[in-house]
């Protein structure tokens, strides 16, 4: 019985890992990306959870551009909060919320391997009248939520099909 039970289990194994299956967050990004250089301010949010979901995928992250084949540019960043309605009091009541991104890949010679690319995000926000002193923090809230889903959005690009046949053509042209 016991045999049974673990040549199944052994089985299921092999069958999700044949089939490409991964845990999110396990993205498999080409071969030309395992080291990269992010091209924006180290300070930022942005790029410091970009740098931590590469480094969880397998790439390694440079300080310097000089050492790295790649680099990953984010062109632009961009936040609004847009009032929706507007309560009989002439009061916002809704806000919509949007985060969006724009990046690129370039070789050492700054030239644009793929993309640029965008990610973008959307959220609504709803208030109260007796949450109007937490909306600050709320907001926040939803723009680092939608900050994770960018990200994720990003290293998806990455491991994509039509990234990796925009760097088989650029290594082709090079060589």
């Amino acid at each position: 019985m016991k045999s049974r039970f673990l040549a199944l289990i052994l089985t299921a194994t092999l069958l999700v890992s044949a089939c490409g299956f991964h845990l999110k967050g396990q993205k498999i990004l080409p071969p030309e990306l395992h080291t990269l250089y992010l091209a924006y301010s180290h300070f930022d949010p942005l790029t410091r959870e970009l740098e931590s979901r590469l480094t969880a995928s397998g790439a390694r992250i440079t300080s310097k551009e000089r050492d790295a084949p790649v680099t990953l540019k984010i062109i632009n960043q961009n936040k609004h909060q847009q009032a929706t309605t507007v309560g009989a009091s002439q009061q916002t009541r809704e806000y919509t919320l949007s985060y969006s991104v724009s990046f690129a890949l370039l070789d050492s010679a700054g030239k644009t391997l793929a993309g640029p690319y965008s990610a973008h995000q959307q959220r609504n926000q709803v208030l109260q009248s007796s949450q109007i002193l937490g909306a600050t923090s709320q907001t926040e809230d939803l723009y680092d939520d939608m900050l994770k889903e960018i990200v994720s959005q990003i290293i998806d690009r990455l491991g994509s099909q039509s990234v990796r046949e925009s760097l088989d053509k650029n290594k082709a042209a090079s060589q």
